[in-house]
């Protein structure tokens, strides 16, 4: 019970990490183009992250379901 607290606890701190790494590209990138690629890329893994963190979280349930 402990180890999956701690890996959806970790999971979600690297989902965190991907969106703060997609924000601080979308304020430092030069053009549009540039911008839209740091955030699409980051933020799909960031929901990846944190969607399988929480699910991991709440165990096999209704909310599991409704996540994935």
């Amino acid at each position: 019970m402990l180890f999956v607290h701690i890996l959806s606890t970790i999971m979600l701190l690297i989902g965190s990490f991907f969106f703060l790494v997609g924000t601080i590209g979308l304020i430092r990138m030069p053009d549009v183009y540039s911008k839209m690629h740091a955030t699409t890329k980051c933020d799909t893994l960031g929901a990846g992250f944190i969607m399988a963190g929480l699910m991991l979280l709440t165990g096999f349930s209704g909310v599991t379901i409704k996540l994935l």
